[in-house]
């Protein structure tokens, strides 16, 4: 069940061509101080869909509308208690973009590969990489820099993030932030753009 929703706030209209204005406002929205941000040419307005999986048989259409409203951008935050599936829906997305690589989750590599084949099975100059980033055994932003997580973020192939609180001041305005949250075998999960 998808329900698509835009979020307006009258009382909010702050110009923000300055990025760190643009950043502090994201973050005051993220942690729910205010109701949205706005801003169309100068305001922001998240926008968020939410979806609903309720049988692992949904997994491929979930995928697919959460790569359709992304809109090609390339840095994904999943963010959940553990067990919600954050690894699978993961998984799902990577084969949407074209992988056949063995999926595991990284917890102990922190930062696991896959390759984007185009018309062929050889890894080439052509190949692309998606990365998968689990930050659960880090502690502190210095960990993840020294991990490379910043390289990550800022390059041209996709990232996927899970645990990513730590990081969250180095993710770009426009990331895709997806949230887990389950309800007996139900799992409600809402996308926001930046």
């Amino acid at each position: 069940m998808i329900k698509r929703s835009v979020f307006l706030c009258p009382s909010i209209s702050v110009p923000i061509e300055d990025p760190a204005v643009r950043r502090d406002l994201r973050l005051l929205y993220q942690f729910k101080r205010i109701s949205s941000v706005c801003c169309s040419k100068y305001y922001f307005y998240p926008v968020q869909i939410n979806l609903t999986l309720s049988r692992l048989s949904e997994l491929p259409f979930v995928a697919g509308k959460i790569l359709q409203f992304a809109g090609g951008k390339k840095v994904f935050a999943f963010y959940g208690e553990m067990g919600t599936g954050k690894t699978t829906l993961i998984k799902e997305i990577c084969r949407q973009l074209g992988s056949n690589d063995n999926f595991s989750s990284p917890t102990y590599s922190i930062v696991n590969e896959y390759f984007v084949f185009p018309n062929s099975e050889l890894k080439t100059q052509n190949s692309k990489l998606i990365y998968h980033i689990d930050l659960y055994r880090l502690k502190t932003l210095n960990e993840a820099l020294e991990a490379g997580v910043g390289e990550y973020i800022t390059g041209e192939n996709y990232c996927f993030i899970e645990w990513p609180e730590l990081v969250e001041p180095l993710l770009p305005a426009d990331y895709v932030r997806i949230e887990i949250k389950m309800d007996e075998n139900m799992r409600e999960i809402a996308i926001f753009i930046g």
